[in-house]
């Protein structure tokens, strides 16, 4: 079942490759939406492959193949997302939006990303969408910090949303955690 939602984020991903080009400058929200659809059809596929895992009657080294399946789709998909609102700053920025415009959209794609790594740990039980998501708003802070250098008056605008983009590293990872340990507790069953 899985298979269908895969083929498709694949397809999506490579539209993405023809879109990001120079030539698409002015219309960065195409690429920007094949990301958003690759990474939905993959996270798709992923909740096929988490079903089987906790509706399997296979034994425990059957499931260890389908938790391996499952982990390269969690890492691809939530950071296909992450790269979603990379690209809706991206197109923020070239589009010549306002500072008034480009600095809430900054913020809110930092809480897309940390609300979609989240949500999806918490239903599918796999902490490696939040440790990915929380991989990318890192690199996304370690680009903030550099930006503070060269910043002049914004700077204290700069530190604040590096300052949430750590927080929020930290939520993910704390999410992840949460989710691992009360897995190993058996606080929840996988998958739900």
């Amino acid at each position: 079942k899985a298979t269908p939602y895969w083929l498709a984020g694949n397809i999506f991903q490579s539209l993405w490759c023809l879109c990001f080009r120079p030539s698409f400058r002015n219309a960065l929200w195409l690429p920007m939406m094949f990301l958003a659809l690759a990474s939905t059809s993959l996270f798709a596929a992923h909740r096929e492959i988490s079903l089987l895992i906790t509706s399997s009657k296979a034994p425990f080294m059957g499931k260890i193949g389908l938790l391996l399946c499952r982990f390269p789709l969690a890492l691809h998909a939530a950071w296909l997302a992450a790269a979603t609102v990379l690209n809706l700053n991206a197109w923020m920025s070239v589009s010549n939006a306002s500072t008034a415009v480009q600095v809430p959209v900054a913020y809110l794609s930092g809480l897309i990303a940390f609300v979609v790594g989240g949500l999806m740990t918490v239903f599918s039980g796999d902490p490696w969408i939040a440790l990915t998501a929380a991989w990318a708003l890192s690199a996304v802070r370690s680009r903030t910090l550099f930006k503070i250098e060269k910043a002049g008056k914004a700077v204290q605008v700069l530190q604040s949303l590096a300052k949430m983009e750590q927080v929020l590293v930290a939520l993910l990872l704390a999410i992840a955690v949460g989710r691992v340990a009360g897995e190993m507790l058996g606080l929840f069953s996988s998958g739900r």
